[in-house]
């Protein structure tokens, strides 16, 4: 945050285009260059795009939790064109919050980030489960101090902070 009380916008784009993944209704696609090889010792266990998945998991966002927060502006700067991003974790409270805004949150075209996930399965399950949605599994304790958040599920745009 910058000494005017506003977001950096190099710092946030980089988090918002932090493109691990991307599901869709077709299912889930792991994002990897593109001719990668598996290292070496690794075999044909995995494609490389799945190892790179394999990698990231568990998640873990120890200065989040799930919790209510109530709905503030947010201090983007005048002008931000960036999509909306949304922070999850894999509990009931962001499963239910996101079966209740999916809808809004495609249309927004939304990035949503799930921050606190134990596993590649778990994460899978809430691709399916959520179909159209844009999930990409990292924690999210730089953007949690940025916003100074502390709970999810949390929707952040341009304007507002709000659950």
């Amino acid at each position: 945050m910058g000494s005017d009380g506003r977001i950096n916008p190099g710092a946030l784009a980089w988090w918002l285009l932090l493109g691990i993944c991307a599901a869709s209704a077709g299912g889930f696609e792991p994002l990897a260059p593109s001719g990668a090889k598996p290292a070496p010792g690794v075999g044909q266990a995995a494609p490389p795009g799945r190892q790179i998945l394999e990698a990231v998991f568990p998640v873990h966002t120890p200065s989040m939790s799930p919790g209510r927060l109530p709905l503030r502006q947010s201090r983007l700067p005048k002008g931000w064109r960036g999509r909306p991003l949304a922070i999850v974790g894999d509990d009931r409270l962001s499963w239910r919050w996101l079966g209740t805004h999916a809808c809004q949150l495609r249309a927004l075209g939304a990035r949503v980030l799930v921050a606190e996930v134990t596993s590649q399965a778990r994460f899978m399950t809430m691709a399916r489960a959520f179909p159209g949605l844009r999930l990409a599994p990292a924690p999210a304790g730089e953007l949690a101090k940025a916003f100074g958040l502390t709970h999810w599920p949390v929707l952040i745009s341009r304007e507002w902070i709000e659950q």
